[in-house]
């Protein structure tokens, strides 16, 4: 004889194993994924494998102080990987300076840069399409790039990482020097060419470079070799070694809920729920690419002829402006296309100019 039981006993021993099933998502999980959803919040695919010896000449470089006119700083003095590939300093410190990452000192001659150094992860991707804090390196949808180097910028590069690696070299505070201190240095601010052939000039001088260039570009002669071609091992090295998906994060997006602690849901749900930080941080790399001037007061000495003050993204979208900025001795460090703070400044809105605060 079959007996039938009343629904609702039905019911209670359904949610019974519900609650009992340790793969059952909790309501606080339903709702943060219901919440990234919305914001399009989804994991990041991997990227393809860069090509090892491009990587390898490209640990080279980053670490090299050979790129620096007085041969004092490399990329990796600010932006080191035991920092999280920036300096964590408020304004960073170029040539002329001691020491790297957040050791790194002022020298006696020495002055900050006027904006900070953002980190490098995941630049690598294709949808970060502006580079540096005004967005002054940007990818065009014809392929090419809009650059304060206009007509000079060579062909080749592989992407707007490549393309932003080519201008930190021409930056007198930050890694050219200033005239009389080397050859480099001599030559005029807007002479990109020249620097950069002065640059390839002098790595092709030492046997082991061109040894690990012939490496990484196996069918280009040695004499066509320019800085596009340590421009792309730059990125590629940048691409191999700081992309990361491996965080809490990242695991809990794939699906593994255990990733984050019920306090770290808590805030996730707050950041993309009521707090409403998801509107602007949002997508698969939790930012709109937009810049924004949300009023925060500018912080640091002025930016090069605007000193004291900087007018950041308008320096690029200004009437008059050229594709890619003004092609001045100054150039900012890369930034993630997030929130550029000092876009089109108010003259009220001038503060201290020492060094004290950080331009994010």
């Amino acid at each position: 004889m079959i007996r039938r039981l009343p629904l609702a006993a039905i019911v209670l021993l359904l949610a019974g194993c519900g609650a009992d099933d340790p793969a059952a998502p909790s309501s606080l999980d339903r709702e943060l994924h219901e919440a990234l959803v919305v914001a399009g919040v989804t994991p990041l695919d991997p990227l393809p494998a860069q090509p090892a010896a491009l990587v390898t000449l490209g640990r080279s470089l980053m670490f090299d102080r050979i790129l620096s006119g007085n041969r004092d700083i490399s990329c990796a003095s600010c932006h080191h990987p035991l920092t999280g590939t920036s300096d964590n300093l408020s304004l960073s410190i170029g040539t002329g300076g001691a020491g790297a990452g957040a050791a790194r000192a002022l020298g006696a001659a020495t002055q900050f840069v006027p904006r900070n150094s953002p980190e490098l992860f995941n630049r690598g991707y294709p949808s970060f399409r502006s580079l540096f804090w005004d967005g002054r390196v940007a990818n065009r949808d014809d392929g090419g790039f809009d650059t304060p180097a206009g007509d000079q910028l060579p062909a080749g590069l592989s992407g707007p990482l490549a393309a932003q690696a080519m201008f930190p070299v021409m930056t007198r505070l930050e890694m050219r020097g200033a005239p009389g201190e080397n050859e480099l240095a001599d030559l005029d601010d807007a002479d990109h060419t020249g620097v950069w052939a002065g640059l390839m000039a002098r790595l092709l001088a030492i046997p082991e470079y061109v040894a690990l260039f012939q490496a990484a570009y196996p069918g280009t002669p040695v004499e066509a070799l320019g800085f596009q071609h340590a421009a792309n091992a730059l990125a590629a090295f940048q691409t191999e070694a700081f992309t990361s998906l491996g965080s809490p994060f990242d695991r809990y997006l794939r699906g593994e809920d255990a990733a984050l602690t019920e306090a770290e849901k808590r805030g996730a749900a707050l950041f993309f729920g009521d707090g409403r930080c998801g509107a602007c941080h949002l997508g698969p790399h939790l930012t709109n690419g937009q810049f924004h001037n949300i009023g925060t007061p500018q912080l640091g000495p002025g930016f090069d002829a605007e000193a004291p003050e900087d007018h950041g993204r308008s320096r690029v979208t200004r009437p008059g402006a050229e594709p890619g900025g003004p092609a001045r001795g100054l150039s900012p460090e890369p930034h993630r296309p997030r929130h550029d703070r000092s876009r089109e400044l108010r003259p009220r809105q001038r503060t201290q100019r020492a060094a004290g605060g950080r331009l994010r």
